[in-house]
């Protein structure tokens, strides 16, 4: 750990974000900086295998976010789908804008029990990597290309402030970082 005050340690800029604006991200710049021996995480030089071991708690809570963000999306849209009307009832019952619902409902189950999966292997105590790192991927996948689809389900009103989706879809491009990034 190391204090703010430390000679070396500079705070270059702290950035707006366009989603996850609670959330606080800065560029630091280290120069020669001296760590005192009561801040060290674990031993000298052995710094990474702390680092992996915290990604494996990691990534299954990303996923459990970005489902939670998914979730979400996929509740929006339906209520909209399901108040929207056009021939007398709602889109919703029409037969490809409910193949898109159930499709969205299936992702969303295989997440969180993968995500399950993956909790269940952390608390054992048993190397989670795997298991979180695909928790971690399926969801953003899904919650990416799902968003986008549920995104586009109110049409005009799915880019406009008027429904949270369009906060959902720039959260989940935060998510995308934690954890370790993926290419999606």
């Amino acid at each position: 750990m190391i204090p703010r005050n430390s000679k070396g340690l500079d705070v270059v800029k702290a950035y707006g974000l366009l989603g996850m604006r609670g959330a606080i991200v800065v560029h630091l710049r280290f120069r020669r900086v001296s760590v005192p021996g009561e801040n060290l995480v674990g031993d000298l030089n052995h710094g990474f295998p702390i680092i992996l071991d915290e990604l494996d708690r990691e990534r299954p809570a990303v996923a459990a976010g970005m489902m939670g963000i998914a979730r979400s999306s996929f509740e929006a849209a339906v209520y909209y789908l399901s108040t929207r009307e056009q021939f007398g009832r709602p889109i919703r019952h029409f037969e490809g804008v409910s193949f898109k619902i159930a499709d969205m409902a299936v992702k969303l189950e295989a997440s969180r029990l993968l995500i399950l999966h993956a909790g269940r292997v952390l608390g054992r105590g048993e190397g989670a990597r795997k298991a979180g790192a695909v928790a971690k991927l399926y969801a953003i996948r899904n919650c990416l290309r799902g968003g986008a689809r549920v995104f586009a389900s109110p049409r005009r009103y799915g880019y406009t402030k008027e429904l949270p989706v369009e906060r959902y879809f720039r959260d989940a491009r935060f998510m995308t970082i934690g954890g370790g990034t993926v290419k999606s």
